[in-house]
């Protein structure tokens, strides 16, 4: 059985660190070392029995941010928010075309290698600039959901949001469960404008100056990221982890662990609240995600977008936990719309715990600049509540499959990009009309049907073209045989 946190090996990925098994040992989310920053979910089988993984162990163990190691963290840059560079740095293309060899959605530049999506990309743009709300993408199997929220992700950081995918899973990650959906999105935060991950201490960092935000009774005041604040900013490095592990639920240390180190190091404020595995706290965790929004804001960006992707988990849940589901996404609905927009009245939802957590508000800061994005395949047993949940039919976006005709312009955009990634090369303008020309009968066949084939053909020749320019013409030759 596979741990999180554990190195293993994939015949074609190569290495990469275990950051979630899901769907009961069946499935594991990695990281992989050639595309840092995107965890990809895969059957477990298709990794290296440990025998064989054995030897990646070498690469010491899993990277932590430096940050959690220090005794107090570096002093934060001005407020303003980085600008974004100018071009695309190869180091960026480089990774986009490792992607497609491997066959899976680009963590970089999608924008420049998207097509056929205009109307969906203005949509989302005209999202985020809102700052707030929801939004649903409805789209059947093979319509690209997972690449639209990977565009979107990338598109919030452009924006110059600190981003969080989660996708649900009904074992490991249900959307019933707050805790264990908010832990994952604590994990997978990326901060603008280079995708940097490392959970709230990069947040922690640009603030630990600011004493409003570390102070009980003061405006910026918050229950739990405050501890963890005024930990990184008096206590040493074991105080700051001990508090750090506790407020990412990450379960390194127990709650009076935390606690016994807080008030070590000098903590007057209140006591630790606990973070416990309840279904029953979703506004709990609402309050504690959009004080992570509030302050991203108050740290120069310009809030926090989740992407939520796998949405239709909901239908494989028990009707108790349907109903948890339900409540948890009326929360997150209530804790990024004005109230007047929800279809629901937030006092009917139920509140779980003591008396101290019913008091917690659901909502940290009015206005809070949260964003969030669904996606889910459109079953009728969830689609109506989640239209519900999340605020009504007007919010959803419904993707349709990429047209075929954009598949071609796929191709010509790729062979661009390899040729700004490799300067020097030379492609001979006749041999890659004739491959468009190719491309193009493919698509018009059935050949080739999807963005994946398109992209990994169009991958093979350009490679073929670099390595071995001699053999250009013959590169073609194969594919007058499967076109003609």
């Amino acid at each position: 059985m596979h741990a999180r946190g554990e190195r293993v090996v994939h015949p074609a990925f190569g290495p990469g660190v275990v950051r979630a098994v899901l769907d009961g040992g069946r499935k594991l989310r990695v990281e992989f070392e050639r595309l840092m920053g995107i965890p990809y979910v895969l059957p477990v089988e298709q990794f290296e029995p440990p025998a064989k993984a054995a030897p990646a162990a070498a690469a010491g163990p899993v990277p932590v941010p430096e940050v959690r190691r220090k005794a107090k963290p570096p002093a934060p840059p001005p407020a303003a928010l980085p600008a974004p560079a100018a071009a695309a740095p190869r180091a960026d293309i480089r990774q986009l075309f490792e992607a497609l060899r491997m066959g899976v959605v680009p963590p970089a530049l999608l924008d420049r290698y998207t097509v056929g999506r205009d109307g969906e990309i203005a949509k989302i743009r005209s999202f985020l600039d809102g700052r707030r709300g929801i939004l649903v993408l409805e789209g059947h199997y093979g319509t690209g959901k997972t690449h639209i929220i990977e565009l979107a992700a990338s598109e919030a950081r452009a924006r110059g949001f600190v981003t969080s995918r989660v996708s649900f899973d009904p074992v490991e990650i249900p959307p019933s469960n707050p805790l264990r959906i908010y832990r994952e999105l604590i994990h997978n935060l990326r901060f603008p404008p280079d995708g940097a991950i490392g959970g709230l201490a990069p947040l922690l960092s640009r603030l630990v100056r600011s004493k409003p935000h570390r102070t009980p009774g003061s405006g910026a005041f918050h229950r739990y990221l405050s501890p963890a604040l005024f930990a990184s900013a008096e206590g040493d490095p074991d105080t700051f982890e001990a508090v750090l592990a506790f407020i990412e639920g990450r379960g390194d240390t127990s709650g009076a662990q935390a606690e016994r180190a807080l008030r070590t190091s000098g903590w007057r404020g209140p006591s630790l609240l606990a973070l416990p595995d309840y279904r029953t706290f979703g506004q709990v965790y609402l309050h504690v995600i959009g004080g992570i929004a509030a302050w991203s804001e108050d740290a120069g960006y310009r809030g926090l977008a989740v992407l939520f992707d796998e949405a239709e988990s909901m239908d494989s849940l028990e009707s108790t936990s349907r109903d948890f589901a339900d409540t948890f996404l009326r929360y997150f609905a209530a804790a990024t719309l004005p109230a007047e927009e929800l279809p629901f009245r937030v006092e009917d939802l139920y509140r779980g715990g003591q008396e101290v957590h019913r008091l917690i508000p659901h909502v940290y800061r009015p206005g809070q600049p949260l964003a969030a994005i669904f996606a889910f395949t459109p079953l009728a047993s969830v689609a109506d509540a989640i239209a519900i949940a999340l605020g009504g039919c007007g919010r959803i976006v419904p993707l349709e499959p990429l047209p075929p005709g954009e598949l071609p312009l796929l191709a010509e955009r790729l062979i661009g990009l390899y040729q700004e990634l490799h300067s020097g090369l030379r492609i001979d303008r006749k041999a890659a009309g004739r491959f468009l020309a190719h491309v193009r009968r493919g698509v018009r066949d059935g050949a080739l049907a999807t963005t994946r084939s398109v992209a990994r053909l169009t991958v093979e020749y350009l490679d073929l073209i670099r390595h071995r320019p001699e053999d250009a013409a013959k590169a073609l030759e194969p594919l007058d045989e499967v076109f003609a």
